[in-house]
């Protein structure tokens, strides 16, 4: 019988924002699915490049992700449990307490992965982590990174720049990114989906099965789900409440910009990974500003309304993986507009899904050649 390939995953765990879980679980099952040997590698941290210090570990996760001791310490909310038996149940986790723990991930892995999200977004903080420093000449490969934004800070593109060199394979997720690093690096970048396709819609829908909903599903709602709070989101949710005729709201609070004041919004502070996408699944239609409930929207054939998180010209926006995004699809008029309505027209997803299995091919045959070649 012959070997399993062992591949390491780097990628963010979910700690709130439900994109962030599903995508990596997405790239974990899909890997699993293929008959690799696959595992999470949580983050570790040298110390005098011997040894692990645990308060070192600690003190990188708090600069990490901006954790407090207080919210480290403080009981947790019923939607963090809900995560920690996800992300037990979901994934096989590898953690490094040690030199020794070390040499054996480095002897026993054929593969490190860089998995998607904007683990390579290096406007909010750089992580070398994330670039596979730590590999020394193992093979490395990236399925999906992303920089969030158009371009790597001046300060970090030579770092950047020597750190990619030594992947054997690059796929990352916008279009604009591949075509910036095939520039920088001088070699073939490609373009791959987001992990959360890998998955099928029918596959979303049996992941969903898990969901534990609070309340009685309306017949028809409209799910607000915004990862920023911007003011206007209130008048323009309002908007297409009244243009398409839909009186019951859903609010699924976010965990970096808490609950939007929509009255008479049925509000799910609960709500985990598995009630995330039930609630794509069932909604008439989907608001958001965020990018993975997009992409889990075409997935399951939803129309949504996209509002703008940054204004485009803003230092830092991250919308470019938007219009990318929506780009890739024809999708363009999904962008909310006040003075336009082609967000309120039915998506055509004849097309969109003929499209969308084509992308799929494509982001699986650079998947398994980049493991296997």
């Amino acid at each position: 019988m012959d070997k399993k390939i062992k591949i390491a995953l780097v990628t963010w765990l979910g700690t709130g924002n439900f994109g962030t879980s599903l995508q990596s679980y997405a790239l974990h099952k899909k890997l699993e699915d293929l008959g690799y040997d696959v595992c999470i590698l949580h983050p570790f941290v040298f110390m005098n490049g011997t040894s692990f210090s645990f308060f070192r570990w600690l003190l990188y996760q708090i600069r990490r992700y901006g954790l407090s001791l207080k919210r480290i310490f403080r009981a947790r909310t019923v939607k963090q449990q809900k995560l920690d038996v996800f992300n037990k149940e979901n994934y096989n986790h590898r953690i490094v307490h040690n030199l020794s723990d070390y040499r054996c991930l480095l002897s026993e892995v054929d593969v490190f992965m860089t998995g998607s999200d904007q683990i390579w977004n290096c406007c909010h903080r750089f992580d070398s982590f994330m670039f596979l420093d730590f590999v020394g000449g193992g093979k490395r490969v990236a399925y999906a990174s992303s920089i969030g934004t158009n371009c790597v800070p001046k300060k970090y593109e030579d770092r950047v720049k020597e750190l990619l060199f030594s992947f054997q394979h690059i796929g990352v997720r916008e279009g604009y990114t591949a075509r910036y690093l095939s520039s920088l690096l001088g070699k073939n970048v490609s373009r791959v989906l987001d992990p959360t396709f890998l998955l099928s819609s029918q596959q979303w829908l049996d992941f969903s099965r898990k969901a534990d909903i609070p309340f009685r599903l309306p017949s028809k709602y409209i799910l607000c789900y915004f990862v920023g709070n911007r003011k206007e989101y209130l008048s323009q949710v309002v908007k297409v409440q009244k243009t398409l005729g839909v009186r019951d709201i859903i609010l699924l609070p976010s965990l970096e910009s808490g609950s939007l004041e929509l009255y008479h919004a049925m509000v799910d502070e609960s709500a985990g990974p598995y009630e995330f996408v039930r609630y794509v699944a069932e909604a008439e239609v989907v608001c958001t500003d965020s990018f993975h409930a997009c992409a889990l929207s075409v997935n399951l054939s939803k129309d949504f309304v996209v509002f703008k998180r940054f204004k485009d010209t803003e230092q830092g926006s991250q919308n470019g993986r938007i219009h990318d995004f929506l780009d890739l699809f024809g999708l363009t008029g999904r962008l909310y507009d006040d003075t336009g309505m082609d967000w309120a027209k039915p998506v055509n997803y004849g097309l969109v899904q003929d499209l969308l299995q084509k992308e799929r091919k494509k982001s699986m045959d650079y998947l398994i050649h980049s493991i296997e070649k």
